[in-house]
Formats: C-alpha cells, sequence, structure tokens
C-alpha cells in the first residue's frame, strides 16, 4: 500500500511540475496539426453570468478563457495542486469575480466547505486533469452535485494512441497511472451511461509533425512516465524514427459532457 502511495505521489509531483508542464503546452501548440485548446472553446457555451469552476485548472489556459466570457455578474473558482501555477494563474486574471487558490482534488469536500460550500454551478470543467485523481469517479460524482439544474460538467482527456508512450513501452513498464489515464474516458463513459445520465462524447483528432528531433526527447523527459535510467536508450530510438525532416505521431482526446438535468 505504501509501495503504491509512493509511485502516485512520483507521478502527481511530474505531472504537476510547472516547468514540465509549459514545455508541453509550448510543444503542442508548436507542432499539433489543430488547436486543442481552441477545440475545447469551440465547444463550450458560456453565458456572462454563469458561476464556473476550473478543477485542476494549471496555469489557467482554461480559466482565462473563462474569465473573458463572463461579467460583473458571473464568478470563476478555479483551482490546482501546483502553487507555482496558481500564482502564475493570479497574475495573468486578478481576483475580480474569481477566486483561484492552490489544493488537491482529492480533498474535494474539504475544498468545496472552504471555499464554495455555498455555491452551485453554470459549468464545471476539468481539462487534463481529472485522472490525476485517487477515485476519479468519486471526485466526478460529487462535482455533479454542484451543477445547477441543466448545469453541464466537461471533462478533457487523452485517449489512445499516444505515440510517445509506446515508444516508452518498447523499455520498461509505464506507471499504470499513465496507461489507465488512457483509457479512462471509457470508464467514465460507461459508468454514468450505466447511471442514466445525460452524457455526450465529441473527438479531437490531431497530427504532431516535428521537425526537430531534439524537442521530442525533450517532449519525453516532460513526460509523467520519463525514466532516466532508459533515456539513452529511448532517445537512440526516437533518432532512428526521426524519418527525413520531421516525427509524426497521432495525439487524440475525448471531451465528455455531463449534463445535471435534475
Amino acid at each position: 500500500m505504501a509501495k503504491n502511495l509512493k509511485k502516485r505521489s512520483v507521478f502527481e509531483n511530474k505531472s504537476q511540475k510547472t516547468q514540465n508542464l509549459q514545455f508541453r503546452l509550448y510543444f503542442n501548440k508548436k507542432y499539433q496539426s489543430k488547436d486543442l485548446h481552441k477545440w475545447f472553446e469551440s465547444k463550450v457555451r458560456i453565458k456572462k453570468n454563469f458561476k464556473i469552476l476550473d478543477v485542476g485548472c494549471g496555469t489557467g489556459k482554461q480559466s482565462v478563457y473563462f474569465k473573458k466570457k463572463i461579467n460583473n455578474s458571473g464568478q470563476l473558482f478555479s483551482f490546482d495542486k501546483s502553487i507555482k501555477s496558481i500564482i502564475q494563474l493570479k497574475k495573468k486574471i486578478g481576483s475580480r469575480n474569481s477566486k483561484i487558490f492552490s489544493a488537491d482534488m482529492n480533498e474535494i469536500e474539504k475544498i468545496n466547505k472552504k471555499f464554495f460550500e455555498s455555491e452551485k454551478f453554470d459549468l464545471i470543467s476539468s481539462v487534463y486533469s481529472i485522472y490525476y485523481a485517487k477515485r476519479p469517479l468519486k471526485i466526478i460524482k460529487f462535482l455533479l452535485s454542484k451543477l445547477n439544474k441543466n448545469g453541464k460538467l466537461l471533462l478533457l482527456v487523452p485517449i489512445r494512441p499516444n505515440k510517445i508512450t509506446q515508444i516508452a513501452e518498447k523499455f520498461y513498464k509505464v506507471p499504470s497511472k499513465v496507461t489507465e489515464s488512457l483509457v479512462i474516458f471509457k470508464k467514465i463513459i460507461n459508468y454514468f451511461a450505466k447511471q442514466k445520465y445525460n452524457i455526450r462524447t465529441k473527438y479531437f483528432r490531431s497530427k504532431i509533425r516535428v521537425t526537430n528531433v531534439e524537442d521530442v526527447i525533450k517532449f519525453y523527459k516532460s513526460t509523467t512516465f520519463f525514466k532516466k535510467r532508459y533515456e539513452k536508450k529511448v532517445s537512440e530510438f526516437i533518432k532512428k524514427k526521426f524519418k527525413t525532416k520531421s516525427f509524426i505521431f497521432k495525439k487524440d482526446s475525448c471531451l465528455i459532457i455531463l449534463k445535471n438535468e435534475n
């Protein structure tokens, strides 16, 4: 049990390290054939008076967008475990109509009591973060209870194929939390479909065409499953696979939309 908790802690620390997160954002923005964030924004309908909760907000790509869409009647709550990310976000959007704070989503009930117990939300969003939770389904159920009638919970998660993960798997067993994150969308969809929730899915399909092999290696080193012990072997393999002037792989995501009709 203690060993599993230690592995989870290492996984979470790597995922939330601001330097790693910033490089992954830079990499995706530079090389991805489609902009995931713009695609996500195109799927979100926000009224100016919405109350919004951003779970696992990171440095705040979505929070910044949400803040721009609401007026003085609306309100934004955003939190992330990374204190550095929260400091950055506060500088970006300030405190008007917003509460930005550091907290661990695994303690969602405590967070609720401390920050928004009396609130109900029109929109709750979690982009590339819910799979870091110890018990994601439990957290999702709680978040659904915090929605206003006709409010929506948006969960954006990665799905297979994931080329960098597949390369790493040739040399060692990647953490189970990583492989689980690539199939968690099925678990969420199946569970809430059985619970008779109004659930919809939208899929983001894109390719990453990288023109600098060193950036591919840096991207691998920024992942949660990077292992220093295998860095040389993985790097050599990537360089061999780097055909002509580009390295191409798919990067897909699934947006799960859960609506509260009660």
